[in-house]
This record gives C-alpha cells, sequence and structure tokens, in this order.
C-alpha cells in the first residue's frame, strides 16, 4: 500500500498540525477520556438502542458528548503521529462512551476507524481487516440506524484492503437504505457516499471514473473519515497527472490547517496528512524543487518523530532522503 503526506505552504507545518490536532474544547468542558478512567463496557452491544447520526463533517454522531469527543479527537490526533497503539486505545474509549449513550452507530465507527488507520500507516492488510471483522463481530449491523454511514467507511476501508467486491456489498447495503425514503424523486446522496465510491473505482485502477467520483464528494465539503481531499490527490497521482495531485494534495493540508483554528475540533479526515505530506515531498522532489521536496519531508518527519517502532523505519528512510537533498 502506497502512503502519501501533505501540505501547501512549506513553512514547520508538523508542529502546527500536531497542536492543533489536540482538542480544543476549551468551551465544552466534560470528563477526561481517558480509558483508565472509563470502567468496562456498559450495555450489552446488541441490544442496546441506537441513535440517528446527522453528518456533522467534524464528528461521528449526533449528540454533542464532551467525553466522547475528547477521546475521538485525541485517537485521531494519535492516528495522524503514527502513535497507532494509542490512537486505537482511545477510539475504544470512544466506543464505549457512544454504547454509553446508546449511539451504537457512532461506537461503530469508533470501533472500525483504527482497522483503517493501520492499514494506511503499514500496509498490513491481514491484520487491518481482522481489526475490523472484530469490531463488526461486536455489534449487529442490521439493528443499526438506516442509513448506516459505517457502511460507507467499510467499502470504502475494504477496497483499500484490495477486497473491493466487499466493499461494493457495504456500497450497494447503504444505497437500499436510502432509496425507500425517496417517493418520487431523484435519490440524493451523501458526499461520502461518493468518497466510497471513488475509493472502490481507485482501488480497481478506474482512475477517470476515481477523480469524477472523488470530486463531487470534495465539492460537497465532506470533512469525514473517508478523506475525499486526500483521495483524489491519489487519484489524481495514480493516474499521472502530477501537477494536478500536488495541487489538490496542498489544497487538502491548507484546507485542514486553517480548519482546526481557534477552537475548531480535530478533523476526522486528519489522518491523512503525514501520507499527504510524503507524496508532496516525493512529488516536488521528481519535479526537481530540492527546497520544497525538503520541505515536506522535514514535515513527515517531525510528525511521525514518535510514531510507533515499527514505523520509525519509514521516518529512517524519509531522513535519508532529507539528507540527500541537502548535500
Amino acid at each position: 500500500m502506497r502512503r502519501p503526506a501533505s501540505r501547501s505552504r512549506v513553512a514547520p507545518l508538523a508542529g502546527t498540525i500536531a497542536t492543533l490536532l489536540v482538542p480544543l474544547l476549551a468551551c465544552a468542558g466534560g470528563e477526561d477520556s481517558s480509558p483508565d478512567e472509563r470502567g468496562e463496557a456498559g450495555p450489552d452491544l446488541r441490544s442496546a438502542d441506537s441513535t440517528e447520526i446527522r453528518e456533522s463533517g467534524q464528528t461521528l454522531r449526533s449528540t454533542a458528548d464532551p467525553q466522547f469527543e475528547y477521546a475521538f479527537q485525541d485517537a485521531v490526533a494519535a492516528s495522524v503521529q503514527g502513535r497507532l497503539a494509542t490512537a486505537a486505545e482511545l477510539a475504544r474509549a470512544a466506543e464505549l462512551r457512544a454504547v454509553e449513550l446508546n449511539d451504537l452507530d457512532a461506537a461503530l465507527e469508533a470501533a472500525v476507524l483504527p482497522g483503517l488507520w493501520r492499514l494506511w500507516a503499514t500496509g498490513e492488510a491481514d491484520v487491518s481487516v481482522a481489526t475490523v471483522e472484530s469490531a463488526l463481530s461486536r455489534y449487529a449491523i442490521g439493528e443499526l440506524t438506516p442509513p448506516r454511514r459505517v457502511d460507507l467507511i467499510l467499502a470504502a476501508f475494504f477496497a483499500d484492503a484490495g477486497h473491493t467486491q466487499r466493499g461494493r456489498a457495504f456500497l450497494s447495503r447503504y444505497v437500499q437504505d436510502v432509496r425507500p425514503g425517496v417517493v418520487g424523486q431523484e435519490l440524493e446522496l451523501p458526499p461520502s457516499y461518493y468518497s466510497a465510491q471513488g475509493a472502490i473505482a481507485l482501488a480497481e485502477g478506474r482512475f477517470a471514473e476515481a477523480i469524477r467520483a472523488l470530486e463531487s464528494a470534495a465539492a460537497g465539503e465532506a470533512r469525514d473519515p473517508l478523506a475525499a481531499d486526500f483521495r483524489l490527490g491519489l487519484a489524481w497521482e495514480r493516474a499521472g497527472a502530477r501537477d494536478s495531485a500536488t495541487r489538490v494534495y496542498g489544497r487538502f493540508v491548507e484546507g485542514l490547517e486553517s480548519g482546526l483554528a481557534g477552537s475548531q475540533p480535530a478533523r476526522a479526515d486528519a489522518w491523512a496528512v503525514p501520507y499527504a505530506l510524503r507524496s508532496l515531498g516525493e512529488l516536488y522532489e521528481e519535479s526537481g524543487d530540492e527546497r520544497k521536496a525538503a520541505g515536506y519531508f522535514e514535515s513527515f518527519v517531525e510528525l511521525w518523530e514518535s510514531a510507533d517502532p515499527p514505523l520509525q523505519a519509514e521516518v529512517i528512510e524519509v531522513r535519508e532522503r532529507l539528507r540527500g537533498l541537502r548535500r
């Protein structure tokens, strides 16, 4: 699995993003989300009632709950920094809090995201799929509130993992959930649907279709875990359109940086930042712009400075490329 990275100005980015990704909910108050202070899982996962999720673009569920917010945002921040074990623990804390709130849709989303993060960080499809399968085994997914956005996350995940047929099955199920509510009018689908559709087309090498779908998603300003802008940059890159890829990757990181100003919550698509950063470094290196390449590589190294030991080999590799650019 190719691993990318993103940002459009070459000022020190990593420190800015690392700082801004820490939960910035000073106004919200609420409990600490540390897994150690949460206790055991709450109600039975297969019998609790679920609540409707509205796509906020920033968070996973409809009910504002500081404890969930802190745990989820910390999980995203840890995933950005390559601290996958910590990210998984914090996502589990968010999952358990969602169960306490009887919001099983949000709980399942929090449960499957560590598999997505691991897949992109390590390329270990088998381990990542096992992580997601374990999450799915804890829930009776048919009892969740339709249409289930987690179906779109799962469609993209399985496509990324090389299981495109299964990805298509989740995408089809989502459409079937939406269709009964449409009477005498054209079916309207959210930006995240096109993100998932684009992920499947991208995995199958249908780059023109992937670009069309992902442009539709990006135009809808989707800010969900499917990371439409990042995937669009990847689609352009794999299609051989390097200038377009550079532009989109840069837009993704700049948008994230500006969107995190003030007291905004961490964006759920921020996990893709390190991969966009590395891709930008590679693209500028190939085009001969060594100054910009070095800036992006440096930001990647700073961001993953405290990454888990298995990821340090990639940090070392990028450091070596940096030394080559500075000779």
